[in-house]
């Protein structure tokens, strides 16, 4: 009688594994992407103390508003919800590529962390509608590998975005990004 252990696969990369997954690394990348740009935009556009607002706005955003979301989500359901932030985040770092001012960054990325809200929240509830039992878990761990790998990525892709092309392109990379997201 054989005793092989049954082999665990990825699941299928369905759409929506693959749309989950990119969207939640758009906002994991843009935790870390942002700080590395700080000394540049504190040049350009803001003083060096003010500019640190840039990344503390987008996460209190995010976090103060996951709550509502979840319970939007609950009224509206989850892929509206989602493709909804998926649009809002991705409008707003085209407000933030072009602010003229800090003020205006600012703003740009409070609304950028009410549309990670909206990833985030509605991530995993979308892989655990898609699959069920050990395909749930395997799409799971999938996706908090990849936010895992994305955050650890995104200060050296920051860096070189930044050095190479300006602090506005670490806000421009999110565009084609997030359309594609929206797209799958």
């Amino acid at each position: 009688m054989s005793t092989r252990r049954k082999s665990r696969r990825l699941p299928p990369l369905s759409g929506v594994l693959m749309l989950v997954m990119a969207s939640t690394g758009l906002v994991v990348i843009d935790l870390t992407i942002v700080a590395v740009g700080l000394p540049l935009i504190s040049a350009d556009i803001g003083d060096g103390a003010s500019a640190e607002s840039v990344v503390v706005t987008y996460m209190v955003a995010m976090g103060a508003l996951t709550q509502v979301v979840g319970s939007l989500s609950d009224r509206w359901g989850r892929r509206p919800l989602f493709l909804a932030g998926i649009a809002v985040f991705t409008l707003s770092s085209l407000a933030a590529t072009v602010a003229p001012d800090l003020l205006w960054l600012d703003a740009a990325r409070v609304v950028q962390g009410a549309g990670a809200a909206a990833i985030m929240v509605n991530g995993i509830p979308l892989l655990s509608d898609r699959y069920s039992g050990e395909e749930r878990d395997l799409a799971i761990g999938a996706w908090g590998s990849f936010a895992t790998e994305a955050g650890l990525l995104a200060p050296v892709f920051g860096g070189v975005l930044a050095e190479t092309f300006g602090w506005r392109a670490v806000f421009a990379v999110n565009l084609p990004l997030g359309v594609a997201a929206w797209v799958l």
